[in-house]
């Protein structure tokens, strides 16, 4: 009885018991989803057998990686300039506000993919428009918010 599974104890001897499916055995190499495209990028250059390849995926791969810290450092600046101080700018970095004032919110979304970087076009940008959710939920107003877009992104 110590080595019957739960199905053959539970069903008798008249009964036909199915064998247990062996499932295949999975990699466990889980990424976070906002890391998938460089970890993709990666894996792509570990396995290029041409210097070709191997250069082309370096060369996408420095490239996402210096369009992710221009997108970083183009949020902080403006959060720097609609601010009132290095304590709201350290808030609005990193805390987490849920949404409520939409009206501020809308147009300084379309303000920042239309004239920083295109939403559906850069995936990075995506990830930190908490940044414009707290500076709308800290209360600064849609224009100053607006003002620092236009500075730091049509220099």
């Amino acid at each position: 009885m110590g080595d019957m599974t739960l199905a053959e104890f539970q069903a008798g001897k008249s009964t036909v018991v199915k064998p247990q499916r062996v499932l295949p055995s999975v990699p466990y190499d889980a990424v976070s989803s906002p890391d998938v495209k460089l970890s993709i990028l990666y894996r792509k250059l570990a396995k290029a057998t041409t210097t070709g390849e191997k250069l082309k995926y370096q060369s996408l791969i420095k490239q996402e990686e210096q369009l992710r810290s221009l997108v970083q450092s183009t949020v902080k600046n403006i959060a720097t300039l609609a601010a009132d101080g290095a304590d709201q700018v350290s808030r609005i970095l990193t805390s987490r506000h849920s949404l409520y004032s939409f009206d501020c919110y809308e147009p300084v979304m379309h303000h920042f993919s239309a004239n920083c970087f295109p939403l559906h076009k850069v995936e990075h940008a995506l990830r930190h428009l908490y940044a414009l959710v707290n500076m709308c939920e800290e209360k600064i107003s849609p224009a100053t918010i607006l003002s620092a877009i236009d500075k730091v992104c049509l220099q």
